[in-house]
């Protein structure tokens, strides 16, 4: 059964705000099953995969913020379980029994993952930081310190079997969480895969942003600092975490900068400025008056 009715997805956040878009499919008669945002350099980029329970199996990309989508790869041998970016240009896409795919432009061409993680599995997790991956399936944790060009099992301290699949993953600073199906939960030292502490995620907020005056009564001016060459994408969006105007979406190298918020584009009330640079984000409000 098909339907020419909107999808409803939700991306990841940014700081304090859940971003809520839509897509239309003609061919859609369900919703879309994952999905990871990534600010790459062509704006800011997200992919989606959705499962034959729902329609068919296909990985779809957004390069608009959402607002419209494109299939981009399609297969017939496995439902998608899981999706993952690096926060730059890789995204990774698993499967629940039939490998798992990566994209190293974005999301516009896939291919399999190199060599190392059992055939006849998948990818129940994902979880990326740089060029270092972590893949979960019944089989395991397995590692990639190379954007997913080849793997190594890491299953030191349990022995999963197909009862007890890891089918979560999680990165802090410091540490790698694995979460099994039945009832346990693993850590590991990032240090034992060679990986110092991580102070850049996509979770960590410690970028210096101001709005000036805040509230708007005219023109305000935002100034950030770019630390190192990245992609920035600076966003206003409604306190229900619509988007109103993008303000910057390009890679910039080391330096200030300034953008400015007018008030002639925004009408009278609450908004969030959401400031993404490389692996940093931060969500600021701000107020525009009459």
């Amino acid at each position: 059964m098909t339907s020419n009715r909107s999808i409803e997805i939700i991306k990841t956040h940014i700081g304090s705000l859940v971003e809520q878009c839509r897509v239309t499919n003609r061919n859609a008669a369900g919703a879309i099953a994952v999905v990871m945002k990534c600010p790459g350099t062509n704006g800011n980029v997200a992919c989606a995969a959705s499962e034959s329970i729902i329609q068919s199996n296909k990985i779809y990309r957004s390069s608009d913020n959402g607002v419209t989508w494109t299939s981009v790869f399609e297969t017939n041998t496995s439902d998608f379980a899981s999706m993952a970016s690096d926060g730059n240009n890789h995204f990774y896409c698993g499967t629940l029994n039939s490998g798992n795919l990566l994209s190293n432009n974005n999301g516009i061409i896939w291919q399999s993952v190199g060599p190392g993680i059992p055939a006849g599995t998948g990818g129940f997790a994902i979880a990326a930081a740089g060029t270092n991956v972590f893949i979960g399936n019944n089989a395991g944790v397995f590692f990639s310190n190379n954007s997913g060009v080849s793997f190594t099992a890491q299953n030191s301290g349990f022995d999963p079997s197909p009862n007890n699949a890891v089918q979560g993953l999680a990165i802090s600073s410091t540490h790698v969480y694995a979460g099994f199906f039945q009832n346990s939960v693993w850590k590991r030292p990032l240090s034992d895969f060679g990986i110092g502490t991580i102070t850049n995620t996509t979770t960590k907020n410690n970028l210096s942003v101001f709005v000036t005056p805040n509230p708007v009564t005219n023109k305000s001016v935002l100034s950030y600092h770019v630390e190192k060459r990245a992609p920035v994408v600076i966003n206003i969006y409604r306190s229900n975490g619509s988007l109103v105007q993008n303000l910057v979406s390009s890679t910039q190298q080391p330096g200030d900068y300034t953008t400015y918020i007018t008030k002639d584009k925004l009408l009278p009330g609450n908004y969030y400025v959401s400031v993404v640079i490389g692996y940093n984000h931060t969500a600021i409000s701000i107020t525009v008056t009459k």
